[in-house]
């Protein structure tokens, strides 16, 4: 293992300025080149003084060596994490295979770097560099070696094989030239897991469908389970072809019969369970795999009209209990969320008919959730991870509810349309959301029948 001289005692003093030129290095040997950038360019740009730059390097062939040695480690990072807890064997595959793509894609300017300038090394950081590539193809071989053990795929020559798909991933920078603008980054990775795929298994009739799919986690976590909306969407995000997880304060005879009709759908609450914090997070995805869309619904649920009084305190306290939590559960799961390099995360801000339970916190509590999901989608945005939020306006019940039959006509009248919302609407928006088409959409929110 090379290690490059430092006269620096404090090693994260030491980490912090490399990480400082390995960013410039990316930036000015992609714009200048190798040869046309000078230390002190580098230094100038990463706000390092020139006298000083001698303490964390020794020349710019360190720098180059510290731009692989920085892809080696986010590779190696991000290939652990996207297979952790997956035990079927083609699943390890697609996420040593999508963990490769993130990381052509993320990095695309220091991975063209690699191969244009990779002849300027010396001998010692030469064979280092490669001994690491072959690091890097030693984990797709080993999943190869693990799906062809199991018998699922064709006879193949293992290490020919890595290296063929290492190389097709490579085109998606190598071939940037002519695909950039044409094609986008979700149908590249999905033609290419298709071609993979397609060409190694051995029962394509039985395995073929899933081959269309990118991997990533199809587990959703619902928090706060028990209102209309959520059960709802419960039952929507099923049908559509995810596992769905849904945590209460407590069960309920309707949540019991829920989970009980569907398989596919898990139960857990904070009476049975204990709080959503990091204990019980790790507990769901030991339980049932990782966890990489995350819905919490903010609403109280509550359309009834008797006892208005009693309620509106109880909701209200909800209103705040349901907010807090979704803040204390946010640090853990997006933790989780960045090391995995995908994650959809979608707040349900309390929906219209709450703001007759407890005016004052209803607006409260609405525009905390809206001004989260803007900060968070901002932090979260650069590591692959979407927030984004729905605030349902007028909703209509399954069957009227007593504050629609007393308050509709009422509402209706501040509404746009002049008619109030549908189910349907909310659980469209959310799918919107946390399916492929919304890559790249994040910080959104979205006001469904804008009566609220």
């Amino acid at each position: 293992m090379i290690l490059i001289p430092t006269n620096i005692k404090n090693q994260k003093l030491v980490a912090k300025r490399r990480e400082q030129l390995i960013m410039s290095g990316i930036k000015l040997f992609g714009q200048k080149g190798f040869h046309g950038t000078t230390l002190k360019d580098l230094a100038e740009d990463a706000g390092i003084s020139y006298g000083n730059i001698y303490d964390y390097v020794g020349c710019k062939e360190d720098i180059f060596f510290l731009i692989h040695d920085f892809l080696y480690r986010k590779s190696m990072e991000l290939c652990d994490s996207s297979v952790a807890g997956l035990s079927d064997p083609l699943e390890r595959l697609r996420g040593v295979i999508d963990c490769e793509f993130k990381i052509m894609d993320r990095w695309s300017e220091a991975t063209l770097l690699m191969y244009q300038e990779s002849h300027i090394l010396n001998k010692t950081y030469l064979k280092e560099l490669l001994g690491r590539e072959r690091h890097r193809l030693g984990k797709m071989e080993a999943a190869l070696n693990e799906c062809a053990n199991h018998g699922l795929l064709n006879p193949c020559n293992v290490r020919l094989t890595a290296n063929l798909i290492k190389s097709m991933l490579d085109a998606w920078v190598l071939k940037r030239w002519d695909l950039r603008g044409i094609v986008s980054r979700r149908e590249a990775e999905q033609a290419m897991m298709d071609l993979i795929l397609n060409g190694l298994l051995k029962d394509q009739g039985k395995i073929l469908p899933a081959a269309t799919k990118a991997h990533k986690s199809n587990c959703a976590l619902i928090v706060n389970g028990g209102t209309m909306l959520s059960k709802a969407l419960s039952v929507f995000l099923v049908q559509k072809g995810l596992k769905v997880i849904i945590y209460i304060d407590r069960i309920e005879k309707n949540c019991e019969n829920l989970s009980g009709e569907l398989e596919s759908i898990g139960l857990y609450s904070a009476d049975k369970d204990g709080p959503l914090g990091p204990e019980l997070f790790e507990r769901i995805e030991r339980e049932n795999g990782p966890v990489n869309i995350f819905i919490q619904d903010m609403g109280a649920g509550n359309t009834a009209l008797s006892g208005l009084k009693a309620a509106k305190n109880k909701s209200g306290g909800g209103l705040y209990k349901d907010f807090l939590n979704a803040y204390k559960s946010s640090e853990y799961l997006c933790k989780t969320m960045v090391q995995r390099a995908y994650g959809r995360i979608v707040f349900m801000a309390p929906w219209a008919w709450d703001y007759y339970q407890d005016s004052i916190q209803y607006e409260i509590v609405k525009s905390a959730t809206v001004a989260m999901t803007r900060a968070l989608s901002r932090d979260l945005a650069p590591a692959g991870v979407n927030v984004n939020c729905i605030v349902p306006g007028f909703i209509k019940s399954t069957k009227p509810s007593p504050l629609e039959k007393k308050f509709s006509d009422k509402v209706a009248e501040s509404i746009p349309s002049r008619h109030l919302g549908e189910i349907q609407d909310i659980l469209d928006a959310v799918w919107f959301l946390v399916s492929n088409g919304s890559d790249f959409i994040t910080g959104e929110v979205l006001n469904i029948t804008g009566g609220g």
